[in-house]
């Protein structure tokens, strides 16, 4: 049963994970008209995603609390964030799913002792043009 699923997702639906990203490229069965994937989870978020002949729909159902980050979706030159329950339609093709990192309060206390340090100073030394 877990190879049936494996070749939906990856194969079919064109799902692949990476670091920072998962990548949407689906391709229709022969003779199948459309493709529908609900409850698929990813970094904390629940998406459901449908594929037609010529669209692609890309829904947010849940969010958890934990998920710390907002979803973007990418295709070619558009990029538009995902809201919970606000369908996004694109053209049917390679999309990436991204998040955007929520920057911390500690993450901007440490950019600004980064511009306003010697850190700065050493690390532009220290380094590699």
């Amino acid at each position: 049963m877990g190879g049936f699923l494996q070749s939906i997702l990856f194969g079919f639906a064109g799902l692949r994970l990476r670091s920072q990203q998962m990548d949407i490229d689906p391709v229709l069965p022969p003779g199948c008209t459309k493709l529908i994937i609900t409850g698929l989870d990813y970094r904390g978020t629940s998406l459901d995603v449908i594929v037609t002949n010529e669209t692609m729909v890309v829904l947010v159902t849940s969010v958890k609390p934990e998920a710390g980050s907002k979803l973007w979706l990418r295709s070619g030159q558009l990029k538009q964030r995902l809201y919970l329950r606000e369908p996004v339609t694109l053209k049917r093709g390679k999309a990436v799913l991204e998040e955007l990192m929520q920057r911390t309060r500690l993450g901007r206390i440490f950019a600004y002792q980064y511009r306003h340090s010697s850190i700065r100073r050493f690390y532009s030394k220290a380094l590699p043009n």
